[in-house]
């Protein structure tokens, strides 16, 4: 058995198993592409593990005050010196983050607060001006965060490093950052303090980390810059191994206490151990050799690693391959397998010619439609319902439309009232182009509008369909799962019924899916780039003109801009009256509303019902169809399929169980 106490190792292998479950997953899909009954319920599973899987990282901030060693201990992890600060410089700004990138040569970047400023690439230089306190004192350049890309092991396989600032580059947006990153349920934070002072990176914890007046440290390193352990300062003779590790059992006990009194005094709880505090000095990370690489400080360091690579394994990564992997696996064994087999039973059943799974189906298709569709979702009152639902809904939107356009040409009258012909007329036909231009615009919402209602309608039938369908299959010997249930109407479906409907209208008029503008001057505004928000409705373009006359159509607000650019004198009179005109048709369309737009909604409404209908009984047909047939070859060649998609299931389940066991093996420290 081999310990995983490198941080790298184990992020190496987590990064393994993900690929093995990113390629089950994928294989889990193809499976269920082949099965377009079940196909939709099993790729939400896979998509809600593939989810799970795709945030396969693990975030380390590290926190302390300036001048304690963070950049060290960045540097150690990373091995190779990227961090913005030396020890005798004031902090940084902002946090700086430490990502994968493809090259071994860094790459620096810089995020800023304002959404409307985009990402710098730049040198280290410029990178370092932009992040370091005594080059953007206060952050007057708005830096949000750094960015340095490089490929290393440790970072190559999931770990984000995130070095905060310290006391002085606190800000309320530095707080709303560690504050995101404490949500993180796989982010660990690392404090690190200096010279036994504890005070400063609990003050900072304070500000930063708080939540509920609680702080969480996964570590917390007392770095020890000049602890000799001598017998004494004249011979410099080293103390034995076992004394020097008794002295930083010591310290770490009294360090413990001294953590626990800062904490105290600023009111703060946290479940920080003395096993959590490490004693030895943030150097040894990054060279393994010096005056404080005695054999005690070095286990100590081994044991920040090795409890560092505990954490990786127990609470961030491990939990997520198992989770992503127990939810493919329930996609397998509830989903895809129980609707494989059942569908083979049926198939057996029919191989013998028996004819009761079709003879039921029918006996209860015909009971499900009658007291199901005819009884519930389809009767004369329902449909009167949502005729008066929808209409009521989209007068009000017409009446508020008129209101608002009512109010534009009163105050354009008012200026008209106080014009000087001279020196309006322009900006006068200016504010009429504007006006049209937004009356068109409230005509395709309108528009858009209705069709989102119609769109609603369609969703209450489809869903008393689908319920239809599925208690027709309740009897057979399969759960309703195993044949395809879902009924979907579609703008194109409305399109087909409405070409039937209309071939032998008196008018001659064919349904049309969308315009590409309506024509003549009462047309309100073409719908070209919105054709199929009209979709659902019998006569787009008949719609979409009377809409233009009752906001206003086109035709008036051309006439009031010719007049405008005649604008003379006397003009004003003929303006002011074509505008007249516009507010008193708009006023008065109740009529228009009533007599046109309403009897074309509620026949729209009766179509969708009729059209969802249609689609319910091919449905049952089609499973009728399938019940009925006994084909002797077809069935014997279907039923191989589905024996060989079984095997397929269980070899794939054999997968993901095998990941799910490494991973769990991982997670307890040890692989073979």
């Amino acid at each position: 058995m081999k310990d995983l106490t490198s941080p790298e190792l184990v992020l190496e292998r987590f990064q393994e198993l993900r690929g093995q479950v990113v390629l089950a997953l994928q294989d889990g899909r193809d499976l269920a592409n082949e099965l377009p009954g079940i196909s939709d319920a099993v790729a939400a599973e896979f998509e809600a593990a593939d989810k799970l899987i795709s945030n396969l990282s693990l975030s380390l901030m590290v926190v302390g005050a300036e001048g304690v060693g963070k950049s060290t201990l960045i540097r150690g992890l990373l091995g190779e010196e990227l961090s913005p600060i030396e020890a005798d410089q004031a902090g940084t700004v902002a946090p700086v983050y430490f990502q994968y990138g493809a090259s071994a040569d860094p790459s620096f970047s810089i995020a800023f607060s304002s959404p409307a400023k985009p990402a710098l690439q730049c040198d280290q230089k410029t990178f370092l001006d932009h992040i370091r306190q005594r080059t953007n004192e206060n952050n007057q350049k708005g830096v949000a965060c750094g960015i340095v890309e490089i490929d290393k092991q440790i970072l190559r396989n999931g770990l984000l490093l995130v070095d905060m600032p310290g006391t002085g580059g606190i800000s309320d947006q530095v707080r709303n950052e560690a504050q995101r990153f404490l949500e993180n349920n796989t982010g660990a934070v690392i404090g690190i303090a200096a010279n036994r002072s504890y005070g400063p990176l609990i003050d900072l914890a304070h500000i930063l980390l708080s939540q509920d007046n609680r702080v969480g440290f996964q570590a917390i390193l007392s770095n020890r810059f000049a602890d000799y352990f001598v017998e004494s300062p004249s011979t410099l003779r080293p103390l034995e191994s076992q004394e020097v590790a008794e002295r930083i059992t010591t310290s770490r006990t009294e360090g413990f206490e001294r953590i626990k009194e800062c904490l105290d005094a600023v009111d703060l709880k946290s479940s920080l151990t003395p096993e959590q505090l490490y004693v030895f000095s943030a150097e040894l990370l990054f060279h393994r050799s010096g005056p404080l690489a005695t054999e005690a400080h070095l286990s100590e360091m081994d044991r920040f690693l090795g409890d560092l690579a505990h954490y990786i394994r127990q609470n961030s990564l491990g939990r997520m391959v198992q989770n992503a992997a127990r939810r493919a696996e329930r996609a397998l064994s509830e989903k895809l397998k129980p609707y494989i087999s059942l569908r083979h039973e049926l198939v057996e059943r029919l191989l013998t010619g028996d004819q009761r799974p079709a003879e039921q189906f029918r006996h209860d298709a015909n009971a499900a439609l009658k007291e199901i569709w005819h009884a519930k979702y389809a009767t004369e009152d329902v449909i009167d319902e949502i005729q008066e639902q929808v209409w009521t809904q989209f007068d009000s939107v017409i009446i508020e439309q008129n209101a608002r356009i009512s109010q534009d040409i009163e105050a354009l009258i008012d200026r008209l009232n106080q014009a000087d012909a001279s020196e309006l007329s322009g900006k006068l036909v200016d504010q009429v182009t504007i006006l049209r231009a937004e009356n068109e615009i409230r005509v395709q919402r309108t528009n858009q509008h209705l069709a989102q209602l119609l769109e609603e309608a369609v969703t209450r039938f489809v869903i008393g369909a689908n319920e239809t369908v599925r208690s027709a299959l309740g009897a057979l010997p399969v759960r309703m799962a195993q044949i395809s249930d879902t009924i979907r109407v579609t703008p194109d479906d409305v399109v087909q019924h409405n070409l039937m409907r209309s071939v032998d209208d008196a008018s001659g008029r064919l349904f049309l899916k969308a315009t590409g503008g309506a024509a003549g001057g009462a047309a309100g505004a073409g719908i070209a780039s919105q054709g199929a928000y009209l979709a659902l409705v019998p006569d787009p373009t008949l719609v979409t003109q009377t809409i233009g006359l009752i906001i206003g159509g086109v035709s008036l607000w051309v006439a009031v801009s010719y007049s405008l650019k005649r604008f003379f004198g006397s003009d004003k009179e003929l303006i002011i009256s074509q505008l007249r005109d516009i507010q008193r048709k708009t006023a008065n369309a109740h009529q228009l509303r009533e007599q046109t737009l309403k009897p074309l909604v509620g026949d729209t409404i009766v179509q969708i019902a009729e059209m969802t209908e249609q689609k319910l009984r091919a449905q049952l047909t089609s499973i009728d169809r399938t019940l009925s047939d006994t084909d002797q070859q077809d069935l014997k060649s279907e039923r191989k399929q589905l024996e060989e998609t079984l095997a397929e299931i269980e070899n794939l389940s054999g997968r993901i169980l095998s990941i799910r066991k490494t991973a769990n093996q991982l997670s307890s420290a040890t692989e073979a």
